[in-house]
């Protein structure tokens, strides 16, 4: 009898016959010739890219990049080795972690080695979820709200506002100051610029203690 085979991300997405309108999907990428997809890519990633090229799904709490002829903040090399490469903005970023995701909020999923890693975009730390790409998935579709944010998606449709694609939440004061414990404003704002202000706000912080009193010189989005 043949072993079983090991389970991959297209058996948990709808390209697996997960079903598109429990996603909510807001984008999906055009389709990509497998020569367009780079070599270097890990393999489950090349496949679930042939399948459909990246989406924005959970009404707007995950986001999958692509790669080739998209727009620039759903390009996948635009944020690896381009104009954003996360390696660039934050040091604990290898050039070879591969940032091929993002929820709501602008936090990060790297893979590093077939596993994927999480970066808090306002602060830069990197934190393993000792899982690859297909259990990464079955997390956010079990928690949504946990794990990609989706309960600030629900709250930004409750005031009025929903995200369109290419934009992200903007949550002030930022989750990582213990200011936001008193209630936080959001504002949907362009992907690539959230990424830029997260970016800067890390750098600044990355020198301050636990708890220590600091003034940041980031001026807030709107």
């Amino acid at each position: 009898m043949a072993a079983p085979r090991r389970p991959v991300a297209s058996d948990f997405l709808f390209w697996g016959g997960y079903d598109r309108s429990a996603m909510n999907r807001l984008y999906e990428g055009p389709a990509v010739a497998a020569e367009h997809i780079p070599d270097d890519l890990p393999q489950d990633l090349r496949d679930l890219l042939l399948e459909t090229n990246g989406y924005i799904g959970m009404g707007g709490a995950l986001h999958f990049r692509g790669v080739g002829d998209v727009p620039d903040w759903h390009s996948l090399e635009r944020v690896w080795r381009g104009d954003e490469a996360l390696s660039e903005l934050y040091d604990d970023v290898a050039p070879d972690d591969v940032p091929f995701a993002q929820d709501c909020l602008g936090d990060q999923y790297l893979l590093r080695e077939g596993r994927v890693l999480c970066l808090q975009a306002e602060t830069g730390e990197i934190e393993s979820l000792d899982t690859g790409i297909a259990g990464f998935v079955l997390r956010a579709m079990a928690d949504p709200n946990k794990v990609c944010g989706a309960g600030f998606v629900a709250r930004l449709k409750d005031e009025g506002h929903e995200l369109a694609p290419g934009e992200l939440i903007n949550v002030y004061p930022p989750l990582c100051f213990e200011e936001a414990a008193g209630g936080v404003s959001l504002h949907a704002v362009p992907a690539l610029e959230l990424l830029a202000w997260h970016a800067e706000l890390a750098r600044q912080l990355a020198t301050a203690e636990d708890g220590e009193r600091v003034e940041i010189d980031v001026e807030p989005m709107r």
